[in-house]
């Protein structure tokens, strides 16, 4: 009978059980198929050629991709038949070809003919793998292929080397695609699919990524979560390289908001523009936002910084001083500008940007932010506010620091919120709702 789709996966290339170490001549560290292919070779479901070598830069024809397909999917006894093309009669491929056929996996080309010896496409790629897989997909569409590149775009799974829709394959795109289904990857880089076109974007974490939130004390990078969330200006640059050679996103915090007379570039900041302090924060000061080209400079020097650091996006802090006494006459609108301007700005930067706390503003500035960091919102009864990220598949990251993990963990899971607790000091300890 068909296989589970828990075992859906398991193939590439050949059947062939291999060691569980990289022995590839052509693979190792420095190639950005790595990680996919070792995983490949430890679940033993790839074959690399009599050489040792894994040729990860070769093209991968239709007759083979049909074979690992449907080797996987179906059970040996199950895979027969020929002469099911005019080009498929006896072959080796051809009984894998034919099954394919009945169960409606492919169909052919319109000239009646498989043409085995084609170089896959990856729109071709991408519904043989979905269709094989059993994932449903949307029929209303009247180019054949966009739903496909849709569902695999949505899943993060395109990896940055496939810049266009026709492109063909490579035998290590072929790994990456399937490793991060099988293993449903969220935070690699991935291409976006939107009006017939690839392109690269920033980071966008979507909901229960998992996280870390730490901005004081010695970084503990030990945590088995799929992003970090640390301070811009203190945390070393060797630290940064840990969490990213360990595939963690990295968010650099930094105050957009408030003037800190301890960070190193607080002598930059013109007098004029500082305003009441931050009330329990006696060496932080509001900054006059409906005039933020005055502090312009210092703030894209900050984001330029967050590049220079490699992070992957940025929490820019006290984005609400116009609710509270700021010294300023600010206006809402003030606000809702700057708060536009910071997320360009990032986003120019090919960062990821989030909404801290902020919760009025949210419908304004939704499709400007990636993600929403929050503080506190079930002891303040105020999270049904930011389900609109989750409805646009954007994540929500948040702490407590009062209420027990009981009193909201179960109704954080519930909502696909990304939920801690915390103490006030962020300084590393956390219990994740995710053990609930």
């Amino acid at each position: 009978m068909k296989k589970t789709l828990q075992l859906l996966i398991g193939f590439l290339f050949f059947v062939k059980i291999i060691p569980s170490y990289a022995y590839f001549s052509d693979i190792n560290t420095e190639n950005q198929f790595y990680e996919a292919v070792l995983y490949a070779q430890e679940q033993g479901i790839i074959d690399g050629y009599d050489d040792n070598t894994f040729r990860p830069d070769n093209n991968i024809n239709r007759a083979e991709f049909v074979k690992i397909i449907m080797g996987s999917v179906f059970d040996v006894e199950e895979i027969s038949g020929e002469n099911c093309f005019s080009d498929v009669s006896n072959e080796w491929f051809a009984k894998y070809v034919c099954t394919a056929k009945t169960n409606s996996i492919i169909q052919g080309y319109p000239d009646g003919l498989f043409h085995p010896e084609y170089d896959i496409s990856f729109t071709e790629a991408a519904k043989i793998i979905l269709l094989g897989f059993e994932v449903e997909i949307n029929s209303d569409e009247d180019i054949w292929y966009r739903p496909f590149i849709q569902n695999l775009s949505d899943k993060k799974a395109i990896p940055t080397t496939i810049t266009e829709i026709d492109k063909k394959i490579t035998r290590g795109e072929m790994v990456e695609i399937i490793y991060r289904l099988k293993e449903n990857i969220l935070n690699f880089d991935s291409m976006i699919y939107q009006d017939d076109v690839l392109t690269f974007t920033w980071y966008q974490p979507t909901p229960k990524t998992s996280w870390q939130w730490q901005l004081s004390g010695d970084i503990d990078t030990a945590y088995d979560v799929d992003m970090y969330d640390i301070d811009l200006f203190d945390t070393p640059q060797s630290i940064i390289d840990e969490l990213h050679s360990e595939n963690k996103k990295v968010i650099c915090y930094f105050s957009a908001g408030s003037f800190e007379e301890f960070r190193d570039d607080a002598e930059d900041f013109p007098e004029e523009i500082l305003g009441e302090e931050l009330e329990g924060w006696e060496d932080e000061k509001w900054l006059d936002v409906s005039n933020y080209q005055e502090f312009a400079s210092i703030m894209e020097d900050r984001l330029d910084l967050a590049v220079e650091k490699e992070c992957d996006g940025v929490e820019p802090d006290n984005m609400d001083g116009y609710a509270n006494d700021s010294g300023f006459d600010l206006t809402y609108d003030d606000q809702v500008v700057y708060s536009k301007w910071i997320a360009e700005e990032a986003h120019e930067r090919n960062l990821s940007v989030g909404l801290k706390n902020a919760l009025d503003q949210i419908d304004d500035v939704i499709d400007y932010f990636d993600f929403a960091v929050n503080e506190q919102c079930f002891e303040y009864d105020e999270c049904d506010l930011l389900i609109e990220f989750i409805d646009q598949n954007k994540a929500v990251f948040g702490v407590e620091y009062e209420l027990e993990p009981q009193e909201f963990c179960v109704s954080a899971n519930e909502m696909s919120f990304s939920w801690l607790k915390m103490d006030y000091e962020l300084d590393g300890g956390r219990i994740g709702c995710e053990e609930f």
